[in-house]
């Protein structure tokens, strides 16, 4: 469980919260050089697997991870219709901001747009669910703009799917949502 303050001067009005994740599955020669990954919008979950399913080091069932926000921030509304349940109380006119964005980066990739971010405006554009530069995603599938990249069904092979297995990292993203001084 993490406590975010803001500590600042400022009232914060873009505030956003990310998981960044390395996943490397397995070692040894193969390395996870073989790893896949995407996201999950249903669970607002974020995984990585072996893109293979064959790793030198685990064998023909290579394990997966998966990681999400059990509590996202929660985003004022002031509708009665918003109810937020959180394990101890239930909040009206909140909703929770869940998995708002997910950004998956190749190791060492050769597109300057989408490479690590180096700059904090770049982390930010991540974050938005845009690319490195501040590009909105577009699925190549649907043709619609999107936050969410590889956002398609792995288990069942349908959809936006992460089809090049590769060394990556990723980021799952929750906002924007509002921090006050002292929030």
């Amino acid at each position: 469980k993490y406590t975010f303050i803001n500590k600042s001067q400022f009232n914060w009005d873009s505030t956003y919260i990310s998981i960044f994740n390395d996943v490397d599955i397995g070692n040894g020669t193969c390395g996870s050089s073989d790893d896949a990954g995407g996201c999950d919008t249903i669970r607002e979950m974020a995984f990585g697997y072996n893109g293979d399913n064959n790793d030198c080091s685990y064998g023909a069932n290579p394990p997966s991870i998966g990681y999400r926000f059990l509590q996202s921030p929660l985003r004022y509304t002031g509708s009665s219709n918003d109810t937020t349940k959180l394990p101890y109380d239930t909040i009206i006119g909140y909703k929770a901001t869940g998995l708002s964005s997910y950004y998956h980066i190749v190791n060492s990739a050769p597109y300057l747009c989408q490479s690590d971010p180096q700059l904090a405006i770049e982390a930010f554009n991540v974050m938005r669910g845009k690319d490195v530069c501040g590009n909105i995603k577009i699925n190549p599938l649907s043709g619609q703009p999107t936050n969410f990249k590889y956002d398609g069904d792995a288990c069942n092979r349908i959809g936006w799917l992460d089809s090049n297995s590769h060394n990556f990292r990723d980021f799952a993203s929750s906002g924007p949502f509002a921090m006050n001084v002292s929030d």
